[in-house]
């Protein structure tokens, strides 16, 4: 079921600044009868309750909300704070030791995310830690003392081992730590995989907790959230992409942006995920980078069909509503260029409409 103007308003917040339109379109819409229920179930799924929340107050809408729902919401928000901090100080113990042992690594994803383009950890849920690591071939040999958790509790112990045991061992021991080894990979197998080497020789300078770390440059960054976010699960995950050209427009190379989704064969996701985020959220992508990055007229048709049809309909196992599945094969066969699997799929919903008619 559509519901037009609470899905309007949930899109209008889901971002860290409004534009003039997005307050615009909050304060008309806040004085409708809203399902309060539906936007609630909406923004724990889509992990947006925090930017809801900030945005609300911003545009001082908060008389507007019913008192139980507006206490959610700054529950949420807290909760979200809360647990950020307790990975972010778990986090602190492991780069400690990672940093003191020689091995460099890049934070990805959501670490980087909500200091750097939220710039507030309490708009950007994470579940998990992500990092990726590289040898280079190189086996040092690291005394260090080695962090173990068991629950909140940490314990010590002092152990030669290398560096590349070292890395496994914490990775092993503390499942809130996902770490990358050799390459950052998509939902589908097929699609060659960017190599972890090139998130080194490009990453940049970043301070957290007092030590020098690195993130991915703003080029990779939108790389690895395009090929994680694979068909927007999560609002959030579109609501990254966005943000990550909002914060980074002026110094975007996108011709490498674009060279990057040729090499790898994501060309056709890359256009569907920046056309998304341009044309739900607004994200400033370029005219010229979707015009080389956009697939054949039928495809982009067709995109732009699935686009204007799932705008709006967040409920369902996918931002998308992708859980209908000629629909999620349509897109899948459009966005990995697949002629023949996208043959089959137009053939069986064409099948489908016939049989509709009759």
């Amino acid at each position: 079921m559509m519901r037009y103007s609470e899905d309007k308003i949930l899109i209008a917040c889901a971002r860290t600044k409004l534009d003039d339109k997005s307050v615009s379109e909050i304060k008309n819409i806040i004085n409708s009868d809203l399902d309060w229920e539906y936007i609630l179930r909406i923004v724990s799924q889509h992990s947006i309750g925090s930017l809801l929340y900030k945005n609300l107050k911003a545009v001082n809408a908060e008389k507007k909300v019913p008192k139980d729902v507006l206490n959610n919401l700054r529950q949420y928000y807290h909760f979200t704070v809360a647990k950020n901090l307790q990975l972010f100080n778990k986090l602190e113990n492991v780069l400690k030791i990672l940093n003191d042992s020689g091995i460099k690594i890049v934070l990805l994803k959501g670490t980087v995310l909500a200091q750097t383009v939220y710039k507030n950890i309490g708009l950007r849920p994470m579940c998990d830690i992500d990092f990726a690591v590289d040898f280079d071939g190189t086996e040092n040999s690291s005394d260090t003392d080695m962090v173990r958790m068991s629950g909140e509790s940490i314990r010590f112990k002092k152990e030669n081992i290398s560096q590349v045991e070292l890395v496994q061992k914490i990775d092993i021991e503390n499942p809130w730590l996902d770490v990358h080894y050799e390459s950052l990979r998509g939902r589908d197998s097929t699609v060659k995989a960017f190599n972890i080497k090139g998130l080194y020789d490009n990453a940049i300078p970043f301070n957290i907790f007092n030590m020098n770390m690195l993130q991915p440059s703003p080029e990779h960054q939108l790389l690895h959230l395009i090929i994680h976010g694979d068909y927007f699960e999560k609002l959030i995950w579109l609501c990254d992409i966005a943000e990550l050209v909002r914060c980074y427009k002026e110094i975007m190379d996108w011709q490498k942006v674009i060279r990057d989704a040729e090499q790898i064969g994501y060309k056709n996701l890359f256009f569907f995920q920046l056309y998304s985020a341009r044309i739900i959220l607004g994200a400033p992508v370029p005219d010229d980078v979707l015009r080389r990055l956009q697939p054949g007229r039928a495809q982009k048709y067709l995109i732009d069909r699935l686009i204007k049809e799932w705008k709006f309909q967040w409920e369902g196992k996918t931002a998308f509503n992708l859980g209908k599945p000629l629909k999620f094969h349509l897109l899948e066969s459009l966005t990995f260029n697949r002629k023949e699997h996208l043959k089959r799929t137009i053939h069986r919903l064409f099948i489908r409409t016939i049989n509709k008619i009759n």
